[in-house]
């Protein structure tokens, strides 16, 4: 994929994130649904395992999932395609927080944070190592 939406769900302490992640990580079926109903996406990809943030010590209680969006291709070579994910992602958002409320689970310290990053930025939120596995590695001849 080309475009990825990141998932971040930062909690203040050990306990917290956890409870935290949980809740955001069985809610984001929610959010590939109302991404497939937008104009220009074709397909949303979640990769099911949670990462923790490259940044450790600014995040250490962080677990992010990598959504992979599938683009539409214009008709028209010419045209530009546009993507306008705000009102899906905001409503993910407000379902998450209006969830942890009814369960009693938000504090000042707990968020959640979506992005939409190119293929490129990905480096900056998941390692290396891992962006790295699974890739077969070209051989030279």
């Amino acid at each position: 994929y080309k475009h990825y939406i990141i998932i971040q769900a930062m909690g203040g302490d050990n306990q917290e994130h956890l409870e935290w992640s949980g809740l955001v990580e069985s809610k984001i079926r929610i959010l590939i649904e109302k991404l497939e109903t937008c104009l220009n996406i074709k397909c949303a990809h979640i990769n099911p395992i949670g990462y923790s943030h490259v940044d450790k010590e600014t995040h250490p209680y962080c677990t992010q999932w990598v959504l992979g969006l599938g683009i539409k291709k214009p008709v028209d070579p010419e045209q530009t395609v546009i993507l306008d994910l705000t009102e899906s992602v905001e409503r993910f958002v407000n379902i998450v927080y209006q969830r942890a409320a009814s369960n009693s689970k938000v504090s000042r310290s707990i968020q959640v944070k979506t992005r939409h990053v190119k293929k490129y930025e990905l480096s900056k939120y998941i390692s290396s190592d891992i962006l790295e596995q699974g890739r077969r590695k070209r051989r030279r001849s």
